[in-house]
């Protein structure tokens, strides 16, 4: 990051400046001033002004944007949102010509081509062609407000766009402008972006500058690139081109100041980062494709299909053109899988690559072998660069070509297909072709290392489930590991019939997946009763590692986590306690579930349970792991302001209150906007608690007045039905809030009174009585005009939000919709109910039984709703049918009908009864931030759920799928409802609220898939009078965590990575030991054994299972090379210059590639 000392020179001259742009060559600098007028910096005095004249004489437009052509003329969009253009033979007076265009125009851009584009404010894009008549191009989903041009070719430009909400978005125009479509559409949300004046540069949301590097058409923007150059950016312009130092960036600050910066390649790029090259192999023919990324084949993981293709691996290649590179360019023949790769188009295919072109030439005989006319091949542009030779360079890597029956292969390892000559036929009848060109592979020095490190370490505090299950022959076994149990959704509840299920009592405990911070080992083993045990000292106990046999029959099953001792664990750290009774040891976070008052090591409590102690701590993160029921009830206790105006005119009189500021726009107590004047606020629930006796307040509007009525008392109006007339004119608008009736005021509750203009014919509300007049009881004579009429309701006072954010967080979270079920006695099936409330039922755990014989549902795939109808969310009304114990949520309340309120009987469905709002959500998604909810129709039953396959059909009579309440019964006879479509949506509001748990963060499924795929550093130790290295991922091993230090004579020289389990393929990484040298493989029959304390090969014996390693490369994998030392030690790195310098000499000999890591 670099500090504001970068900024070359700032213009002090200039401060009112509202946009800025740039010509391609430099020569014109223009700006739209805040008053409006367009200038430009005089190319020989930086600091002086030229104002724009006109051919005409007339005076310019009033400026809002400026955008330079790469003619020489540039665009300028007035303050109305209309188009111009400018152009000039001379320099000092421009030629003014309108665009006609009908719609406003946001923003506008142009590339080197002279393609011109726009966007207007319905969110379409246009081309403006040169006798600037428009061409309608393609609608946007998204609300866009910036846009720009890619630099890319005439035949295939990309328009990259900024919607309202920060995303980045591109759009791949193909081919022809004639049929232009949006195609290749993606958005970016990190980091948020809200100017993008050149798509290689951009200003984030933290007003810090980022410049891109462009991918294969895809926009990179992260740590590497990002360069903070101050905190008050509000747009940037910049050459269009890249120049030899970098980019000359000009910048108008949230001041309105120009700075003028200077950004060196160095700081922006490196030069030698590579990038994937994905290898699939055609499963219908023989030729393979290759790819850039995973998202356009849609596999990403080894041996991984589509319908068509296998992904088989990958190769490298650059992204950037950096130290002589050269671009590598790809043609294919159209509606097949034949492609080629060439690095010279000139002399293969007789002229250059234009994209969307066909070749004009015949292919030579040495590309393909017999001669193909190159018509049919049709150019599709760079694909990456590479190195043509590898003359003056040193630790590059070939990229060989090989030819068949039209199709070509790339490999970077010759032993593959085996041939080396041109003209071999190597395995599978491919011809070899010679070298494509070269690259540098990332090795664990290079940025692309180092960049995942980083990511490495955001992921070193990640937790995973630590899972109770009953098994045959074993009450309680604890795990990480879902799979030992056939677990099909380790997140939900469906399993395999292996004979296992979550037990009763099942509590959710997490666990660390790794050793950072100080955490210790927690080891698993299976005692002479065959019940699961858990331990971090293991000095009793006198085993440890997987195989190991106790003194008390013990056998050690090796490692299910990690957590932090008492010593080391955090403030916020939260303890898992031990628990032991009739030869069974139970572990849980809530020591009262036992029988204990308080925690106290060796006490036996009433149900005769024995408190072992503590075995150890895991830490939450950001408040959204296991928050206590108070902290919940802290949620749903939250008062918001409820925001008040009033319009005073003879025949509009009204009082107009709203928990949404943005309906009238102001807040402070005098301030006016849409002929009311805003006079404080009053305060309001936001859940209805209801057990509590909080009742909704019901907004009404007069059909006629606009005058506005609130009430909690509906039969007023005798409807609360979305936009029905009720009676006096008024129809519902929504629920503004939750207030207590008179009958269930707490102590030290506040009114909010409510009085009727007799005069003006208006409600007016207020907290104190003397604000409308005299009047303190009902029916009393008129004060002023006005009539009191009693008290709407009651709010606790409680503290104010602290910020605006803070109060954004409350009104817009999402809150859990807790599930729970109970049998449907004597009707069949069961009822699923759900609430935010968990005081109806009185079950906060999971699995606890509550009211009415429900039990909280147990399940990692909570739902969600919003307690708030802003931000266009709508009611998800409950009905309750008796008569078969059914609860139905639904946001479209004509399938049940009625007046929904006070148990009004449906009118179509009068078997149902209106219950409440159980909350607000949406009824589509936006964006990647929306979940689905499904909803699924079974005996006597309505059952929600986000997962389209908790409920799904067997496919067999052995199905998989089990019910996770009963974990006996196979679920049948559910059906899924409106038409296999989400039945509503909630939205993710990211680290802004608490809720009851961490199901959309910390426990989804790519969350999981995260913590249990981090790997643990694997530390290495130098022996110096042995000369022998020693290996371990326990530091406590030798108390040595600094490079350098030495300690019992060992001296810690670096450290490579393994992974804790066998996830994905991944092969125990065996440490073997002769009374001498320890020994690493992941092939035991190297030593003979696997067998713990057996003595194999060369004295050999298994120690432990030092990690976990993939036997072949997963796909962008960190090699662990071994080495044989003269003395039959043996040496691992995964350092590729420490290989290349071994290799190079004869003290050591080279085995094998052990296994890989992965950091990503």
């Amino acid at each position: 990051m670099c500090s504001s000392k970068s900024i070359e020179k700032s213009y002090t001259l200039l401060e009112n400046i509202d946009a800025v742009d740039m010509s391609s060559n430099g020569s014109n600098t223009w700006i739209c001033t805040s008053t409006k007028a367009l200038v430009r910096l005089n190319p020989e005095k930086e600091r002086e002004v030229l104002y724009l004249e006109l051919e005409s004489g007339e005076e310019p437009p009033k400026c809002h944007r400026v955008e330079a052509d790469y003619n020489g003329d540039f665009f300028l969009i007035d303050s109305e949102g209309k188009l111009y253009r400018l152009s000039s033979s001379r320099t000092d007076t421009f030629k003014l010509e309108a665009v006609s265009h009908n719609s406003k125009v946001k923003d506008i851009g142009c590339n080197a081509y002279g393609l011109t584009f726009f966007v207007d404010e319905t969110n379409t894009f246009f081309l403006v062609n040169k006798d600037l008549s428009t061409l309608k191009l393609f609608d946007s989903e998204a609300i866009i407000e910036r846009l720009d041009v890619g630099i890319d070719n005439e035949a295939n430009p990309t328009i990259v766009a900024v919607s309202t909400e920060g995303n980045l978005l591109q759009y791949s125009i193909p081919y022809s402008a004639l049929t232009i479509e949006p195609a290749d559409f993606f958005s970016y949300s990190t980091p948020k972006l809200f100017s993008i004046p050149a798509t290689d540069v951009a200003v984030g949301s933290d007003n810090r500058i980022y410049v891109a590097t462009t991918q294969f058409g895809s926009f990179v923007y992260n740590d590497l690139y990002e360069r903070g150059i101050g905190r008050e950016f509000d747009h940037i312009a910049s050459f269009g081109e890249k120049i030899a130092a970098g980019y000359e960036l000009y910048i108008v600050s949230k001041n309105k100041r120009i700075l003028k910066t200077t950004l060196a390649q160095k700081d922006y790029e490196d030069p030698d980062y590579p990038v994937p090259l994905y290898k699939y192999k055609g499963k219908n023919h023989p030729g393979w494709y290759y790819s850039s990324g995973t998202s356009e084949v849609g596999v990403s993981k080894l041996d991984e299909e589509t319908s068509h293709l296998v992904l088989k691996g990958q190769t490298f290649i650059h992204a950037t053109s950096s130290f002589g590179r050269k671009p590598v360019y790809f043609y294919k023949i159209d509606d097949t899988d034949k492609g080629i790769w060439t690095m010279t188009p000139e002399s293969e295919f007789g002229g250059p690559c234009i994209t969307g072109q066909y070749a004009p030439n015949r292919v030579s005989t040495q590309q393909l072998g017999p001669d193909i006319l190159t018509t049919s091949y049709r150019c599709y542009g760079v694909i990456g660069y590479l190195w043509i030779s590898n003359n003056d360079l040193s630790d590059t890597l070939p990229i060989h070509k090989y030819t068949k029956e039209g199709y070509m292969r790339l490999e970077d390892d010759l032993s593959i297909v085996g041939a080396k000559n041109i003209g071999d036929i190597g395995k599978d009848n491919w011809t070899y072709k010679g070298v494509l060109g070269f690259y540098r592979r990332p090795d664990t020095e290079s940025a692309y290392y180092l960049r995942e490190l980083r990511r490495l370490e955001g992921r070193s505090n990640l937790l995973t489930p630590l899972y109770q299950y009953q098994s045959p022959g074993v009450k309680y076994n604890w795990t990480n590991n879902p799979n030992e149990h056939g677990l099909v959704d380790y997140i939900g509840l469906t399993m395999e019939k292996t004979g296992s299920s979550l037990s009763e009592n099942y509590q959710r405990l997490l666990i660390h997946s790794t050793n950072g911070d100080g955490r210790q080992p927690i080891y698993k083993f299976t005692t002479k009763n065959k019940q699961s045990l858990l331990a971090m000292d293991t000095s009793a106990i006198q085993a440890k590692y997987s195989g190991e046999i106790g003194v008390n029959k013990e056998t050690a099953l090796g490692e299910v986590g990690y957590l932090y001792d008492t010593n080391s664990t955090p403030k916020d750290g939260v303890p898992i306690y031990q628990v032991y009774k009739n030869n069974v040891y139970f572990y849980t976070i809530h020591y009262e579930d036992y029988g204990f008052n308080k925690y106290v090591k060796g006490q036996v409590s009433s149900t005769k349970h024995r408190m072992q102690g503590i075995l150890g701590y895991y830490k939450p993160e950001d408040r959204l792991i296991f928050p206590t029921k108070d902290e919940y009830e802290e949620v749903l206790d939250s008062v918001v302001p409820l925001y008040t105006y009033l319009k005073d005119s003879e025949a509009k009189s009204d009082f107009f209150m709203t928990i949404d500021s943005s309906e009238i726009g102001v807040t402070a107590p005098g301030q006016k906007a849409k002929d009311y004047t805003s006079i404080g606020e009053f305060f309001i629930h936001i859940s209805p608690r209801n057990k509590q006796g909080r009742k909704p307040v019901y907004r009404y509007i007069h059909s006629e007045t606009k005058k506005h009525f609130y009430t909690m008392s509906p039969n007023e109006i005798d409807t609360a039905y979305p936009a029905a007339d009720g009676k006096h004119g008024y129809s519902f608008e929504r629920i503004e809030g939750y207030l207590y009736d008179k009958d269930k005021k707490p102590a030290g509750s506040r009114p909010i009174h409510r009085y009727r203009n007799t005069i003006k014919h208006f409600h007016a509300y207020s907290l104190e009585t003397e604000t409308w007049g005299e009047q303190t009881k009902e029916s009393e004579v008129p004060s002023h005009g006005f009539l009191y009429e009693g008290v709407l309701g009651y709010y606790i006072p409680r503290k104010r939000p602290a910020s605006e954010k803070e109060l954004k967080a409350i009104l817009n979270r999402p809150v859990p919709l807790f599930r729970y079920w109970a049998y449907n006695d004597g009707r069949g099936g069961r009822n699923n109910y759900y609430t935010t409330d968990t005081e109806k039922i009185k079950a906060w755990k999971y699995g606890q039984k509550g009211a009415g014989d429900y039990r909280r549902y147990i399940s990692l795939k909570n739902l969600y709703v919003h307690l708030t109808p802003l931000d266009g969310r709508i009611p998800l009304y409950r009905f309750y049918n008796s008569n078969i114990n059914d609860d139905f949520y639904t946001t479209n309340p004509e399938e049940i009908g009625g007046k929904l309120y006070e148990d009004q009987p449906g009118t179509t469905q009068p078997d149902y009864v209106f219950k409440e709002i159980t909350g607000y959500v949406y009824n589509s998604a936006i964006d990647k931030d929306y979940r689905g909810v499904y909803r699924y129709y079974g005996p006597n039953d309505h059952a929600y759920t986000k997962d389209i396959h908790e409920f799904g059909e067997e496919t067999s009579s052995k199905s998989s799928l089990y019910s996770a309440y009963s974990n006996k019964e196979v679920i049948k006879g559910y059906m899924i409802e409106n038409n296999g479509k989400p039945a509503f949506y909630y939205k993710l509001y990211g680290d802004e609220y608490t809720t009851d748990s961490v199901q959309e963060k910390t426990l989804s499924e790519n969350y999981i898939d995260q913590a249990y795929d981090v790997p643990v550093p694997l530390y290495r130790y130098y022996h110096k009078s042995s000369d022998s290295h020693h290996y371990t991922k326990d530091w406590k091993e030798l108390q040595i965590q600094t490079v350098g230090k030495t300690a019992k004579g060992f001296t810690l020289e670096a450290h490579m990575y393994v992974h804790v389990n066998s996830r994905n393929g991944r092969s125990p990484l065996y440490r073997y030991f002769n009374g001498s040298y320890q020994y690493y493989t992941l092939k035991p029959e190297e030593i003979g054994t696997a067998k713990k304390n057996q003595k194999g090969k060369g004295g050999y014996y298994l120690e432990r299972i030092e990690g976990f390693l993939y036997p072949k490369d997963p796909l962008g994998g960190v090699a662990v090379h071994r080495f044989t030392k003269p003395n039959g030690s043996k040496f691992l790195t995964d350092n590729e210059n420490e290989v290349k310098s071994l290799k190079s000499t004869t003290e050591f000999k080279y085995d094998y590639i052990v296994g890989w890591y992965k950091l990503g």
